[in-house]
């Protein structure tokens, strides 16, 4: 059930709505399958000891790897799960100031 102050849609459009979310939640765990898989063929392919995937010391960066533009390309189109979270929050927010902003407009 629904909270009381809950602004979702109703019938068809919540109905759409839904798929939307769902389809977003996917493509992320899609994107995150994607980098698991290409990050494992990369350690096969380049024959690399299972003994580094121990866990590393607290602070450490890995370096950025050079000239892989396939990489770079699955990188750019796919995002952190706490990054599309912080994004979604924040449009969230910028839309609650500008419905409060036109509500009070309104009021005037």
């Amino acid at each position: 059930t629904d909270a009381p102050d809950a602004t979702l849609p109703q019938g068809d459009e919540r109905s759409e709505q839904f798929v939307a979310e769902v389809g977003q939640y996917f493509d992320t765990l899609d994107g995150i399958q994607m980098a698991l898989r290409s990050s494992l063929a990369h350690i096969r392919s380049a024959r690399i000891s299972p003994a580094v995937l121990t866990t590393p010391p607290a602070g450490f960066v890995p370096p950025q790897p050079q000239g892989n533009e396939g990489n770079v390309k699955m990188k750019e189109k796919t995002r952190g799960l706490l990054k599309k979270c912080v994004e979604r929050d924040g449009w969230c927010g910028v839309l609650d100031a500008l419905t409060r902003l036109r509500d009070a407009r309104h009021a005037e």
